[in-house]
C-alpha cells in the first residue's frame, strides 16, 4: 500500500472533522488519533485527549447506567495515574 501525502491528510482531517460533528463515532475516533499523531494537523495531545473524552462520554452516555459511568470514570482515573502519569516529561 502506498504513502499517504500530507495533502491527502488534510483533507481526510476535514472529512473527519465534519462527521465528527454530526455524531459519527468513527470519524470521532479518527479525528482524535489525528490529532495524536499529527496527520492532517499539527500534532496535539491535549486536542486528541479532549477528542477521546468527549467520543468516550459521548457513547457511554447512551449505553450505561450513571453508576456504570460513575465506575468507568474512576477506573480511567485509576488507568491515567498507573499508565500515564510515570511517563509524562516534567
Amino acid at each position: 500500500m502506498g504513502e499517504v501525502s500530507p495533502e491527502q491528510d488534510v483533507k481526510a482531517f476535514n472529512w473527519y472533522r465534519k462527521a465528527a460533528e454530526q455524531g459519527n463515532v468513527k470519524a470521532q475516533y479518527n479525528l482524535g488519533q489525528m490529532y495524536a499523531n499529527g496527520e492532517g494537523v499539527p500534532e496535539d495531545y491535549v486536542e486528541a485527549y479532549a477528542t477521546f473524552e468527549r467520543l468516550a462520554k459521548n457513547h457511554a452516555e447512551n449505553r450505561l447506567s450513571k453508576k456504570e459511568i460513575v465506575k468507568a470514570q474512576a477506573l480511567s482515573g485509576e488507568y491515567w495515574e498507573k499508565y500515564v502519569v510515570p511517563f509524562q516529561k516534567e
